[in-house]
């Protein structure tokens, strides 16, 4: 019993000494699945600055964007034309038609349809950046986004929701444009390599998020009201691993695989009851993808969801 208790407590010292002398915060969380919640300590950088941070409002947890937007397409890359997403599930075996996506000469999606009823179009700028967005739903318009974004790429405003920049070129506050007295809005407020995005209706907290990043830019750490994400990345910047913890705790564990181009290739998912419970239970995915490296084919499968998914992506290129 000493012995498995010194060789536990020499294996903690070595996970806590790598939490606080790590030269990268990249991995400072990667064993952190061993340690109470409790335990695990804040990553505070000195002196990090975001750079022209901006807004994505069209994701509602994740509208933090550590960087601006980029619009023009990677040059020498073969431009696309359209890709015909194909959904297979094991229980009936037929590969069906689910969306198309049509892009134009310089690399910019210009229709997307799904199911065959329901189109969304995409207009842009002179500066080749996105403008509108509008989502048709037979013949019923469901929505229809405006986009205003500055020189640096940041988003100034969402339809009626218009955002507010510090001198340090950091978002600080949206709300609509259109109820100046309302007493809703969000506050994005900043300490060192976190960013707390909280949802207020006049002084009171309705809710918040909370984001740190690393020296690279990476998200490594998600607090939320009752949850808690851990982050690790490689070399190139690429996830390798998220733990996620409940109530302080452990949820599940996330793994990520890729290949030398740097395309995911597989994508793990196991619940912390089934690890600890010796199980090999967890839901896989695993990508293909062309001698483009554009994405062809998604296989998702496993003993946590019973049902097969099969993925196909047939791309055709100008």
């Amino acid at each position: 019993m000493k012995t498995i208790f010194f060789s536990f407590f020499i294996l903690l010292n070595v996970v806590m000494y790598s939490q606080n002398t790590s030269t990268s915060s990249d991995r400072i969380y990667f064993n952190v699945e061993d340690l109470k919640f409790d335990n695990i300590k804040d990553v505070e950088i000195e002196n990090f600055k975001f750079v022209n941070p901006t807004l994505n409002l069209d994701y509602g947890v994740y509208i933090f964007q550590v960087k601006p937007f980029e619009f023009l397409p990677k040059k020498g890359v073969k431009q696309i034309k359209k890709i015909s997403t194909y959904i297979k599930y094991a229980h009936n075996g037929d590969k069906n038609l689910f969306s198309y996506d049509l892009f134009d000469q310089e690399g910019k999606k210009y229709l997307t349809n799904e199911r065959g009823y329901i189109n969304t179009y995409y207009h842009y700028d002179e500066n080749k950046r996105l403008k509108e967005k509008i989502r048709v739903v037979r013949n019923d318009t469901v929505y229809h986004n405006k986009y205003q974004f500055n020189q640096k790429n940041q988003l100034l405003a969402l339809s009626e929701t218009a955002v507010e920049y510090d001198h340090q070129d950091r978002p600080i506050h949206y709300k609509n444009s259109k109820a100046p007295n309302s007493p809703y809005k969000t506050l994005l407020l900043y300490n060192k390599n976190k960013v707390r995005i909280e949802e207020r209706e006049g002084d009171r907290i309705l809710g918040f998020r909370e984001f740190s990043y690393s020296e690279n830019n990476n998200l490594i750490k998600e607090n939320y009201r009752d949850r808690t994400v851990f982050n690790s990345y490689n070399d190139k910047n690429q996830k390798i691993k998220s733990v996620a913890f409940s109530n302080k705790n452990m949820y599940c564990i996330e793994t990520f695989e890729y290949n030398e181009m740097g395309d995911l290739t597989m994508h793990r998912f196991r619940f912390a009851g089934d690890i600890k419970n010796g199980t090999k239970a967890e839901s896989r995915s695993q990508y293909k993808y062309d001698k483009w490296n554009n994405k062809i084919y998604v296989l998702s499968e496993g003993e946590i969801n019973s049902i097969t998914t099969e993925h196909f992506y047939e791309i055709e290129y100008y």
